[in-house]
């Protein structure tokens, strides 16, 4: 009986190295089928925000829109309830407590926030508010991975939808050139006008997306301006999420390198644009908004 030969050393290098080669190759690609895949959950995600937006305005608020800003009650918010709230828990007597700047932030203190916002009641699942493709409720942020920095929430409003924000903070935004929309039907060309995005800015140490969504299109004359201070997401391949007001979810793709760039460093404070950016020209002509003039 003639015995089994055995791999030499070499041939089992060759093998492995075949191996290797084609996991280098796969990789890539069964990355970019994940992020796709996950792009298709926060697709949905979308959707359901922005119907819970269009329920919250055709039911008994006559038409008014939910305030954009996600902040405490009672801080000047122009009496205008927000769609979420940052993270909190309660006292004894059920009162709110704030608990934004805690180290210890649990995932319940971050939910806690989301059932006091004014469109809970329309989505009523706290799953939705992450998209499977942002890993930092596991991982935290650049600026740290300690319970802090898990943030949970990667969708916001952004400031043309922030009817409750006003004060010297803002100036009310007539300064930027617009004021946000305040009743649905101001809206023109719905099917083109998000509501909602997907940010993934993490600077500033917040332990939440924090407020809004800041993007300036104009300035006071209608001129283009192009002045963004959060990042957007690109979790889906380089695109972004967004939930318009038609109520439909829609993903846009980066395609300007400037604009994957800014938004890759995610620590950003504020970045100009110049006019040419088809990333940026797209989003401010789909920026709903009032004109302060």
């Amino acid at each position: 009986m003639s015995g089994r030969k055995a791999f030499t050393l070499i041939e089992l290098l060759v093998v492995i190295a075949i191996i290797a080669l084609l996991l280098s190759i796969l990789m890539p690609a069964l990355r970019k089928v994940k992020e796709q895949a996950s792009g298709i959950v926060c697709m949905s995600n979308q959707k359901q925000f922005a119907l819970a937006w269009a329920m919250y305005a055709a039911g008994e608020n006559g038409d008014k829109v939910v305030g954009g800003e996600c902040k405490y009650p009672g801080n000047n918010d122009n009496g205008v309830p927000p769609w979420a709230m940052p993270p909190l828990s309660y006292d004894g007597s059920g009162a709110i407590v704030e608990e934004d700047g805690n180290a210890n932030l649990t995932l319940e203190h971050r939910i806690n926030g989301f059932r006091e916002g004014a469109l809970f009641t329309y989505l009523d699942n706290p799953k939705i508010f992450n998209c499977p493709g942002d890993n930092r409720d596991s991982r935290g942020t650049w600026r740290g991975t300690s319970p802090r920095y898990h943030i949970y929430r990667s969708y916001s409003m952004h400031s043309g939808m922030a009817a409750n924000a006003t004060g010297g903070k803002l100036n009310g935004i007539i300064s930027w050139g617009y004021r946000p929309v305040t009743k649905a039907d101001q809206i023109r060309s719905p099917s083109e006008k998000y509501i909602f995005v997907e940010e993934a800015y993490d600077g500033r140490g917040f332990s939440y997306n924090d407020e809004f969504w800041n993007f300036v299109p104009y300035d006071a004359s209608g001129n283009y301006f192009y002045q963004l201070w959060d990042s957007l997401a690109s979790f889906h391949v380089d695109s972004c999420t967004f939930a318009f007001a038609d109520g439909h979810a829609g993903k846009h793709k980066w395609r300007d390198q400037d604009t994957v760039d800014f938004f890759k460093r995610r620590g950003e404070n504020q970045k100009y644009f110049f006019p040419g950016n088809v990333d940026i020209e797209w989003l401010a002509n789909g920026f709903p908004y009032i004109p302060a003039r």
